[in-house]
């Protein structure tokens, strides 16, 4: 019984850990909008594409214009954007 019970033990703490791991990668991933399209001139847009790529802070722009940079780099990007 009592091995039964460590070995049970054992499989949910692993999985927990894995499951754990995976989020992980999820957060790295999510995009959070920085810039919204109706605040940007088409030359301000330009300029802060222009300082995001030399900062090398990765961004994606929605169908509307407006840029969203991965949350990992929101703060590298507010700094050197502002």
């Amino acid at each position: 019984m009592k091995l039964k019970c460590k070995c049970l033990l054992s499989i949910i703490l692993c999985l927990s850990i894995l499951s754990g791991c995976n989020n992980e990668k999820r957060v790295e991933e999510t995009y959070v909008s920085f810039a919204r399209q109706e605040n940007l001139s088409d030359e301000l847009r330009e300029s802060l594409l222009e300082q995001l790529k030399e900062n090398n802070i990765e961004y994606i722009i929605d169908t509307e214009g407006s840029v969203y940079v991965r949350e990992k780099d929101i703060d590298k990007a507010v700094s050197c954007c502002s």
